[in-house]
């Protein structure tokens, strides 16, 4: 009694990941008409940041609850990628960074509902992937920091010693 019952959840539990893996591919363009509009898309998004002097940053961060933490804008006439207008502090997010992926699913190209709709998707940890045009300064910068603080933390470990 106890192995049909394992062997039924192991099956049901077969069924669920088949059913989130369909529901993944459902999400992901799969005419290469639509791939190429989101590269082309992406492509011309980094070239106008390098032309400006800056430099894209790639982040990723996790939110437990992300309802009315953040403000989505996107441009309905043309395919874009959706812009932050608005971020509560406590994310990690900031006015002008451009949503990439919002729990597994690629945003480019979608409108600002369609984004909100998915943000709100209910899940216990939203994740995020997006880019950050960074000064070449501010790049220097927040590397510098890193390093030093990594000095730091070798030289206290070699003084210890």
């Amino acid at each position: 009694m106890e192995y049909r019952l394992a062997k039924e959840e192991m099956a049901l539990l077969t069924l669920q990941e088949q059913h989130w893996e369909s529901a993944a591919l459902w999400d992901v363009p799969h005419t290469p008409d639509i791939q190429k509009e989101v590269c082309e898309v992406l492509h011309s998004y980094i070239m106008s940041i390098k032309e400006k002097g800056a430099v894209p940053a790639l982040h990723a961060s996790e939110h437990l609850a992300l309802e009315n933490s953040i403000l989505i804008s996107s441009q309905s006439d043309k395919p874009s990628i959706p812009k932050v207008e608005w971020a509560h502090h406590s994310t990690d997010l900031q006015i002008g960074d451009r949503l990439l992926e919002v729990n597994g699913h690629l945003v480019i190209g979608k409108d600002s509902s369609e984004v909100n709709q998915i943000l709100n998707a209910s899940r216990p940890v939203c994740r995020i992937v997006f880019l950050r045009p960074l000064s070449l300064y501010q790049l220097l910068k927040n590397n510098g920091c890193k390093e030093t603080s990594n000095l730091r933390h070798e030289l206290t470990s070699v003084v210890s010693r």
